[in-house]
């Protein structure tokens, strides 16, 4: 399967990409996370553990990979509303923290 764009050559900032550091235990860092998106008036949609996913089925001896999805209900609502049903593709908004 090839795919129609080189994911290589897009920007991050191209596509929102946005990275930080923390400085903690992996738990400690998810939870974090979690709790921002709260502050923020976000709940978490989807979570879910990559790397377990992975090194169960496939044995590919991942280091933690977590992936959040975040989703602020009016604001999809008012996106949803806007963009004539088209931004539904873009939910949740991910945050991924890794080790």
């Amino acid at each position: 399967m090839t795919l129609p764009i080189d994911p290589e050559a897009i920007a991050a900032s191209d596509i929102g990409e946005e990275r930080a550091t923390l400085q903690m235990e992996h738990e400690d860092a998810i939870e974090h996370v979690r709790e921002a998106f709260t502050d923020a008036g976000f709940g978490i949609a989807t979570e879910f553990s990559a790397s377990e996913l992975l090194n169960e089925k496939i044995d590919a001896g991942r280091d933690p990979y977590h992936v959040l999805g975040a989703c602020n209900p009016s604001m999809a609502n008012r996106a949803l509303d806007a963009s004539d049903n088209r931004m539904g593709g873009l939910f949740p908004c991910n945050v991924v923290v890794w080790q």
